[in-house]
């Protein structure tokens, strides 16, 4: 720890720039970037609007050290955010159904038409919403349909429910929800790279 205090001086007293090195984080495809932009009590969201181009897939298992082309032909997309931060385009004012969920809703890395609101509403020729974001549990979800999923027309909504992380989200959505309550203060994204001990992983 006194290290990275020593550290988190020498940066400061050479005025690193942390800001223009978080500027790096727009090679990560959106869908890896965890949601920054403080909403409600303890909750976050994406910055939008917003867009990126690429194979995913691949970019992301290169930037973990991946070198032998696993995923080299997983499929290229765009994938375009919305003002709010959801993977919807700019145009989508109005719609039936909104569907909330993690990163199986959000699917960052599939073209549009590939994902599973819009073949949802291609199924029923419906427009839906898609309001799902990685990183995120149900608390946060149940948040950004209150807020974020109502529309003139809205009819029907659904929240989908993975049991292999969603129950531990939940919890540690709840926790966070509890002590920004109790401290009047609400909480800080995990990564915000102002600072050095901000920018460590």
């Amino acid at each position: 720890m006194l290290i990275v205090c020593l550290l988190e001086v020498g940066f400061r007293v050479a005025d690193f720039d942390f800001e223009r090195a978080a500027h790096g984080v727009r090679v990560v495809p959106i869908f890896y970037r965890e949601p920054i932009v403080p909403v409600g009590d303890a909750f976050f969201r994406r910055p939008g609007p917003d867009r990126w181009e690429g194979n995913a897939l691949d970019v992301m298992y290169r930037i973990l050290g991946g070198d032998d082309g696993a995923y080299a032909d997983a499929p290229r997309v765009t994938a375009e955010y919305d003002a709010l931060g959801f993977r919807n385009p700019a145009t989508l004012d109005d719609w039936e159904i909104a569907v909330v969920g993690d990163s199986f809703t959000e699917l960052g890395f599939l073209p549009d038409d590939q994902i599973v609101t819009t073949r949802l509403a291609t199924a029923l020729g419906v427009r839906v919403k898609n309001l799902g974001v990685g990183y995120t549990g149900p608390a946060t979800q149940t948040f950004y349909l209150r807020e974020y999923g109502k529309a003139a027309s809205t009819t029907d909504v659904v929240l989908v429910f993975f049991e292999g992380n969603d129950f531990f989200d939940l919890t540690s959505e709840r926790k966070r929800l509890d002590e920004a309550r109790a401290s009047g203060t609400p909480p800080t994204p995990s990564w915000d790279a102002t600072t050095l001990l901000q920018a460590l992983p």
